[in-house]
């Protein structure tokens, strides 16, 4: 399969806390990260994203404050393990 990244992606295992307007209130979860690059990263979660949904994510132990991203696919692992690739904002 050919890489269709244009920048290298750092493997990072750190936990990540997202939030989204989902049913008529805001939904607060939690992951953690994949990889990462200057444009999106990677991260597993217990349920599947809609790819074009809007996420702010917290990384407390890279970021001051949350970066607004949308989700570009997402891809199932196991029954409750999903990876999701976004792309940051």
């Amino acid at each position: 399969m050919k890489e269709q990244r244009s920048l290298k992606r750092m493997k990072i295992n750190l936990p990540v806390v997202y939030t989204y307007f989902g049913e008529y209130k805001f939904t607060v979860d939690n992951g953690t990260t994949a990889d990462i690059s200057d444009t999106g990263m990677g991260f597993y979660t217990d349920k599947p994203l809609r790819s074009g949904l809007t996420l702010d994510i917290k990384i407390p132990h890279l970021w001051d404050s949350p970066r607004t991203c949308v989700v570009r696919w997402n891809s199932m692992k196991s029954s409750d393990c999903f990876r999701v690739g976004v792309a940051f904002l």
